[in-house]
This record gives structure tokens, sequence and C-alpha cells, in this order.
């Protein structure tokens, strides 16, 4: 398993409250780590980790199930806009074959549940957030970044802690799965 380091969090750009913390606690085995951050409350800090250790293919899983999770708090408040559902299943689409034309359809789709956060900005916090999960998962599957699967994560900020904690967990048990998968051959 991957240890994290000091210049792990360097080179992935970690911030320096981050690094302080990483420094003081004991734990360097990734998993470790992220549970260590979730313990302490961080889970911000534990989904930025989590994500960086993570490769595409796995990151766009976690984007979809992130968004997957909260979709329905959009979909409650705005059952007629299907703008965040379209644009999980355009990232899917993408997981299942990542084509140019999948990544632009991606991209198209990602744009149209940015507009539906911002329709909903005024109306409620739940709902743009789990529009912008959404968003930022089509964003992954265009992109190839990180940052875009961090956020969609990042975006279910709204949801309750058992959400958030399955959303972690689901991450750690991709790691869990390439670990397998690599002592397996």
């Amino acid at each position: 398993m991957k240890n994290i380091t000091q210049e792990w969090l360097e080179e992935n750009k970690a911030c320096y409250e981050g690094t302080k913390w990483f420094l003081r606690q004991g734990k360097r085995e990734a998993i470790d780590v992220i549970r260590a951050l979730v313990a302490d409350n961080h889970w911000n800090w534990a989904n930025w980790t989590l994500v960086r250790l993570l490769s595409r293919k796995q990151q766009l899983s976690y984007a979809i199930f992130a968004s997957g999770l909260v979709l329905p708090i959009f979909e409650a408040e705005y059952p007629n806009d299907n703008r965040p559902r379209l644009a999980i299943e355009a990232t899917r689409k993408c997981l299942e074959k990542d084509t140019k034309k999948n990544r632009e359809a991606a991209n198209a789709a990602a744009n149209a549940a940015d507009d539906a956060a911002a329709n909903a900005a005024d109306d409620a916090a739940y709902a743009v957030s789990s529009a912008g999960a959404a968003a930022s998962a089509a964003n992954a599957a265009n992109a190839a970044d990180a940052a875009n699967a961090a956020d969609a994560a990042d975006a279910a900020v709204y949801a309750d802690i058992r959400t958030k904690k399955e959303i972690i967990e689901y991450g750690i048990s991709l790691i869990g799965r390439e670990r397998r998968k690599n002592r397996n051959g």
C-alpha cells in the first residue's frame, strides 16, 4: 500500500495546515491517514488525499458514486430538471468507454448541470451542492483531473455525516481493490 510522506504532500501541493496535521499524527499508510482525517473531522482533506491516490478510472467511479448519492437532494427540489442526472450518465459513459465523443458529451452535460446549480442558487444550498457534484463528475470525465473528482465529493458537504462517510469509504474500497488486484497479479 502507498505510504503518505511529506514529499508526497509537497508534490501534490497540499495546504500548509494539512501538512502540519499530517506531521503531528503518526500514521503513514494511505488508508490509515484517510481514516485519521475522518476521525478528526477533516472530510475535505480526506477527500483531497483520496482522489490523488486513485487512477483516472477510479476517480470517475468515485465522482459518479458521490454525485449519485446526493442527486436525490436536487431531484426532490427540482423533479423536472434532469440536467444533473444526465451529467452523471455522461460521466458513466466516459468510464465505460473513454472516447473523445463521450468526453465532449460529458463537457456539455457538465455545463448544463452547472446551469442547473446556478438556477437553484437562490433556493436551496443542498440542491446547488448536488447539482454541482454532478457537474464536477462530468468535468472529471472530460478533463482527467483529480481536482474535478474531488469536487464531486466535496460538493456533498451538505450531506449528512453518514453520506460523507459512505463516500469516503467507497473511495477507500477502490484503493483496497487496487491493492488486492496488484497482490493477485
